[in-house]
């Protein structure tokens, strides 16, 4: 669920932008009509790191004034390596984190525009979206025994199927610490949503806009699969968390139509 105080702010920044720009109706329309084409990505303007979404975007299709068919995509992926040094009796040896993940989401859907305004056009419709997430982690662990006399170590290979491994877990298959902290654990998402907005045409081809979706979100996570030196730990078996309500978009749409 999205932050009450964000949305308050997105909301005060186009209500602004609107009145000092909306004294004087334009003669022509800036709103797309017909065969257009919009293009638009998410703004957050208080975030100073990443004020532009760019890990996903939506683009509209007019088949009419009022009639649009919408195609939303999100893309996301990370890898990281690292290594750390293990020491004993002047003895060097390194380990290593290797972790990775792919996400990926479509969604679709169609609006009505209701208003016959040339600047603000509000809007309802509804959308479907899928989104999935697939992850893996590969950890190799310098372990060290000691014979009475004598360092002896092993490197340990802990392989994780559908998660990472969370941190300061000396064992993966302690399941209990395991399932309640499971890092970029992997998905299937599903939603269908029923949406109502707001397009505030600016100048002519730019816009800004809000978006609410009353609906469910079901959340599928996938089996973690553990493998210690290739033999089998007991799994973390698969897990459903649906949602019903609202969803709401904390961010800006900021788009240009053609």
């Amino acid at each position: 669920m999205k932050t009450g105080k964000t949305i308050f702010l997105s909301f005060v920044v186009l209500l602004s932008t609107f009145l000092s720009s909306a004294q004087e109706e334009p003669k022509k329309s800036l709103r797309p009509a017909k065969h257009n084409f919009s293009f638009e990505v998410d703004f957050t303007p208080f975030n100073t790191t990443a004020p532009i979404d760019l890990h996903g975007f939506r683009g509209r299709l007019f088949l009419s004034d009022k009639l649009a068919l919408r195609t939303g995509f999100n893309f996301d992926m990370v890898k990281q390596y690292s290594e750390f040094p293990s020491e004993h009796d002047g003895i060097v040896l390194y380990g290593s984190n290797d972790e990775k993940f792919t996400l990926f989401g479509i969604n679709t859907g169609v609006e009505y525009h209701f208003l016959n305004s040339g600047r603000v056009s509000p809007y309802f419709g509804a959308a479907i979206g899928f989104e999935n997430k697939s992850s893996e982690s590969v950890y190799e662990d310098v372990v060290w025994d000691y014979n009475g006399s004598s360092y002896t170590y092993y490197i340990r290979r802990t392989e994780i199927e559908n998660s990472w491994l969370s941190y300061g877990i000396v064992y993966p298959h302690d399941r209990a610490l395991f399932e309640e902290d499971a890092p970029h654990r992997a998905y299937n998402r599903f939603s269908g949503l029923a949406i109502l907005g707001a397009d505030i045409y600016i100048v002519k081809h730019f816009y800004m806009g809000v978006e609410i979706g009353l609906g469910v979100d079901i959340l599928k996570y996938k089996e973690i699969i553990i493998k210690i030196d290739d033999v089998a730990e007991p799994t973390i078996p698969e897990a459903e968390v649906t949602d019903y309500g609202f969803n709401v978009n904390n961010a800006i749409r900021l788009g240009f139509w053609f």
